[in-house]
């Protein structure tokens, strides 16, 4: 997973996460995704190298082969993600 774009005045940076705090473009397997909601962003070596995002969903997403299904984003591989208020 790879950060392909965000907006650069709207982050908080500590360590190795960053806080998105309006929208973040990942993208996944040559597809770019984008989150129109605050994100949280774990990197590994650079920013550009997405380890985890952690971000709020209204409707809990449905597990299935080892991804989780997410109404307006698609399939995330569910070691990848961690999904709060669900």
């Amino acid at each position: 997973m790879k950060l392909y774009g965000y907006d650069p005045m709207n982050i908080e940076e500590i360590g190795n996460e960053i806080l998105h705090k309006h929208c973040i473009c990942i993208n996944i397997d040559g597809e770019n995704k984008w989150l129109l909601k605050p994100v949280i962003m774990e990197y590994e070596n650079n920013r550009y190298n997405i380890s985890k995002i952690t971000f709020n969903t209204n409707k809990k997403p449905e597990l299935k082969d080892g991804s989780y299904e997410i109404e307006g984003i698609g399939r995330l591989s569910a070691d990848k993600i961690r999904i709060l208020n669900c």
